[in-house]
């Protein structure tokens, strides 16, 4: 067989196959597609006419085949039309379900009224997952407050929009929230604690990269896991969450404060950039009596007398010190794993009587001596 004919046989044995799947499995195959293939996948056969009607999830980005070599007009055409059709296929569709959104597209302030419109779509339909990226040209995309009142949504995903004071929040079944690059109007702190309050479900948030957000108060009885990243202007940080389980900070620019005593079920803790003292860091492991997982990276400005005392930590990381005369005394009869990277100036004296194996995994810097007792 000749090279170049081998396509003509191979392709449809393949799809052949595909179609001999039960619906189920091609439409949750087809999830995973952009949007604009699933619908030229239509083509294949009479079955498949109408099969995208039934796939749960649209997804729609710049990097699909449909879009390339396209101006943002001519790509707003083709996801209009899509919605349009998908529209009006679901009424030949019994087994229609639509549970993820996701638009990923160029916005230079020219398409409001249809950004807003495929929004209402998602919302109109339950999604149960939002994930938005409106890649700005110019300033970003202010979200409508429509999106803040679905009794449906359990994800939100959102990336470089703004978002303002004034939105009436109802989310009761919001699960999972991430914000990257948003920017805060108004009452900068005001808006993100109204959000969070319309959200008595919410057990994941995720910052990152967020403008504006000088002393953020963040208060939930639902919240379990709490992810801060990049969010330099933060000054102090305020937690009042009495299930969080998980708390990372992480920072280029140092944090003063993080209030944490009303987190006490707090098991793993991560502090990347956040200023603290001997007394400080020595109280904070104190206050969280149920801490399984420590890891303390580049805080240590004030820090020369390291007192870590915690009968339930079984994981101690310390890295990047950047005070060489710093010294360390660990009591943890429990800790299984203990890493250290840093000047080897540093003295640690440990204690730990644990009945489980003990790793240790130490990185030295070039400097002085290391002084280790046990």
């Amino acid at each position: 067989m000749e090279e170049d004919q081998a396509p003509k046989y191979v392709v449809p044995y393949n799809i052949g196959l595909f179609q001999l799947l039960p619906d189920h499995v091609i439409h949750h195959i087809m999830s995973f597609l952009p949007t604009t293939d699933a619908v030229r996948m239509s083509v294949l056969s009479k079955h498949w006419r109408r099969m995208w009607y039934s796939v749960p999830a649209l997804n729609f980005c710049p990097t699909d085949f449909c879009f390339r070599q396209k101006s943002d007009e001519e790509i707003y055409k083709i996801i209009d039309k899509c919605l349009e059709q998908r529209e009006k296929g679901t009424c030949h569709a019994t087994d229609s379900v639509f549970t993820r959104f996701k638009l990923d597209v160029n916005y230079g302030g020219t398409g409001d009224s249809l950004l807003k419109k495929w929004l209402n779509f998602a919302i109109e339909n339950n999604t149960e997952e939002l994930d938005l990226l409106p890649q700005p040209k110019l300033n970003y995309y202010l979200l409508p407050e429509e999106v803040f009142s679905s009794r449906s949504l359990t994800l939100i995903k959102l990336d470089r929009v703004k978002l303002e004071g004034s939105y009436s929040v109802n989310l009761p079944y919001l699960k999972t929230l991430s914000l990257t690059s948003i920017e805060f109007r108004g009452n900068n702190n005001r808006v993100l604690e109204n959000l969070i309050s319309g959200c008595p479900s919410l057990e994941k948030l995720m910052l990152n990269g967020c403008i504006g957000l000088l002393n953020p108060r963040i208060s939930s009885s639902s919240l379990k896991f709490l992810e801060i990243a990049s969010c330099v202007s933060c000054r102090t940080i305020q937690l009042q969450a009495a299930n969080l389980r998980s708390f990372s900070y992480n920072s280029a620019i140092a944090c003063d404060i993080i209030h944490l005593c009303a987190c006490k079920e707090i098991r793993n803790l991560s502090l990347v950039g956040v200023l603290l003292d001997d007394r400080s860091l020595e109280n904070l492991v104190l206050s969280l009596p149920l801490l399984e997982s420590l890891t303390v990276h580049k805080s240590n400005f004030g820090l020369k007398h390291v007192k870590i005392a915690s009968k339930s930590l079984k994981c101690l990381v310390l890295k990047k010190f950047f005070n060489k005369d710093v010294s360390a005394t660990i009591k943890t009869p429990n800790l299984v794993s203990f890493c250290y990277e840093g000047h080897i100036s540093m003295k640690v004296g440990m204690s730990s009587n644990s009945p489980n194996p003990f790793e240790g995994n130490i990185k030295l810097e070039v400097g002085d001596h290391l002084k280790y007792t046990s």
